[in-house]
């Protein structure tokens, strides 16, 4: 992996210095020098259970990756890493840690790449199913969530009977969406149906993101504002923003910069990148000049700007 992203990272000098030799090599050789009896940049670290040498493994020096970790905090990798990445690496776990990262910086054809190569595990299906869904793709979006539906998962119960309805498959849509308020989830039942056998705090009480926002908007109106931003915290808890951000923009146009931008935090925080802006315009406004360092930060401005835009 390491040799095939290197040479996104040097610009045209470096890599004419490097030449046609054994570069690769050389570089392994200066990373693996210590100094002053401190380990050097990349370590070569042998097996001691009888392995051959060349099984051997390579680990970044502490100090390094510390610094790395903020200098290059708003570095967003280059193409030559997602290749490498997905030319090298085949744990499926991997795969997914990757793919969810990229999709939460808004990076959405990485995010793809990565999830199809991880394809095994059912959060990459139903990561998946949702991002084909979002791109306005339903027949793949079925295609993904379908086998994990089979496997009793309620999220793709849900998505498969709310498709199903859209193609006006009404049996099937009842069906599927009965199967998954058995299991708990009330999201896929019509309304006003959806909820003639649960109330709406029964439902949100099951995790129903849906129940859970509406809940939050009534508080809201009613004026219980700390009330309101806890049950949008509960539905974001869940993987749904919707209220965190519908609240926080009813904050900014109320002039209530402050709460507006704690309620756009806690949509960034879990990887919404409309939050993201949002919280840097905010940032700006009030004058603060490393505002738009939340955008470049999550490489927002690079090639995954908007939500629609999924491939």
């Amino acid at each position: 992996m390491l040799e095939l992203a290197a040479p996104g990272y040097l610009d045209d000098h470096d890599w004419h210095e490097a030449g046609e030799g054994p570069w690769f090599e050389q570089a392994l050789k200066y990373t693996d020098e210590s100094c002053h009896g401190v380990l050097g940049l990349l370590s070569r670290i042998y097996p001691r259970d009888g392995r051959p040498a060349n099984d051997a493994t390579y680990r970044l020096a502490d100090y390094v990756e510390q610094t790395g970790r903020t200098q290059r905090a708003g570095t967003f990798p280059p193409g030559s890493f997602w290749e490498a990445a997905a030319a090298s690496i085949v744990d499926p776990q991997v795969l997914s840690s990757i793919a969810r990262s990229a999709e939460q910086r808004g990076r959405y054809r990485r995010a793809i790449q990565f999830y199809r190569r991880a394809i095994g595990r059912t959060d990459a299906l139903s990561s998946l199913a949702k991002m084909r869904d979002q791109a306005g793709d339903p027949g793949h979006a079925e295609a993904f969530a379908r086998p994990n539906a089979k496997r009793g998962d309620t999220t793709a119960s849900s998505l498969l009977a709310r498709l199903r309805a859209e193609a006006a498959d009404r049996h099937r849509a009842r069906a599927l969406a009965e199967q998954a308020a058995k299991r708990g989830s009330t999201s896929a039942l019509p309304s006003p149906a959806r909820f003639r056998t649960r109330t709406l705090a029964q439902a949100a009480t099951h995790g129903d993101t849906r129940a859970l926002s509406v809940m939050a908007w009534q508080r809201a109106d009613a004026g219980d504002r700390e009330g309101a931003a806890a049950l949008a915290q509960q539905a974001a808890n869940h993987g749904d923003t919707t209220a965190l951000l519908a609240l926080a923009e009813r904050r900014t146009d109320d002039g209530d910069y402050h709460s507006a931008e704690l309620l756009y935090q806690q949509g960034a925080n879990h990887g919404n990148a409309t939050a993201l802006s949002a919280l840097a315009w905010l940032r700006e406004q009030a004058g603060e000049p490393k505002g738009a360092g939340y955008i470049r930060r999550f490489g927002l401005t690079d090639d995954g700007l908007p939500a629609a835009s999924l491939d």
